[in-house]
């Protein structure tokens, strides 16, 4: 393996890399000079990604997270062309929602499974080429929504609470197992990606969008306190904002929805029933 450039290390990899938050994640690693395996069930988007980076940083696997022989089957490619790994970032995400009583039931699959299942098939198939000598670094990406409960993306928010719950576990298993593994959770607040737009019905007020990070600025921020040994990181003012008042308030915190999910000024003050339907991901 070359010689690491970054307090990172020389090797990375990234699912759903394609777009959002996975491409700008993918950047901001190819920039501090790790050569990156990007993942994503998008070759297109995949090749654009490429062309984004410095020559010769990226190299891309078409994959689909909900297929843990996939991911196991990049993670050696990745030994092979890097020598090891030494940052696997799970990354790959689907949202999804409406009222509960209207949740299609392959959309709920469709999240738990890419959103949840895929953290866990990768952090399966990170753990296997992360050996010999056993070292390296795993990030999985939550949300704010999977420390602050949110209604309507009901699916997407239990995804995330078990994205919060598998990582705390983990890193507390690799302590007791004296492992030198880091388990490092990222909970981003509301960027400008794709994501919540997947979601019928469930349109960010003006106001809301202004209060976005950028998706580059939160994969700064994540790295940048990544290097700094922290390994619970809520990138975004918005996101920060919202678990602490969830943290002093949780009944306040909740309310607050209504901010997001109210259309005119009764359902907002609670005198009318919210009236969003439902909605799925694309």
């Amino acid at each position: 393996m070359s010689a690491a450039k970054s307090k990172l290390g020389a090797s990375a990899v990234v699912t759903g890399a394609a777009a959002g938050l996975g491409r700008a994640f993918t950047r901001e690693l190819a920039a501090r000079g790790l050569k990156v395996l990007a993942i994503d069930i998008d070759p297109k988007g995949l090749a654009e990604l490429k062309d984004l980076c410095p020559p010769g940083s990226v190299e891309t696997q078409p994959a689909d997270v909900r297929d843990y022989d996939a991911l196991a089957a990049a993670a050696d490619r990745a030994r092979a062309l890097f020598g090891g790994v030494d940052v696997w970032v799970n990354n790959a995400g689907v949202a999804g929602g409406g009222r509960a009583d209207e949740l299609d039931p392959a959309m709920i699959e469709r999240v738990i499974a890419v959103d949840l299942l895929g953290v866990l098939y990768g952090t399966r198939a990170a753990l296997g080429v992360m050996r010999a000598p056993e070292r390296g670094l795993i990030v999985n990406v939550a949300s704010v929504a999977g420390l602050v409960p949110a209604p309507f993306i009901t699916p997407y928010v239990a995804a995330k609470h078990g994205v919060v719950g598998f990582t705390r576990g983990l890193r507390e298993e690799l302590k007791q197992r004296h492992s030198p593994i880091r388990a490092v959770l990222v909970c981003p607040g509301f960027a400008r990606t794709a994501i919540l737009g997947q979601i019928q019905g469930l349109e960010l007020p003006a106001w809301m969008e202004r209060l976005a990070s950028d998706p580059e600025a939160v994969a700064r921020e994540t790295f940048d306190a990544v290097e700094k040994g922290r390994d619970e990181i809520l990138p975004t003012l918005n996101g920060r904002l919202m678990a602490r008042i969830h943290r002093a308030s949780p009944g306040a915190a909740l309310k607050m929805s209504r901010l997001a999910t109210a259309r005119g000024w009764r359902e907002l003050l609670g005198l009318d029933p919210v009236s969003r339907g439902n909605g799925d991901s694309t």
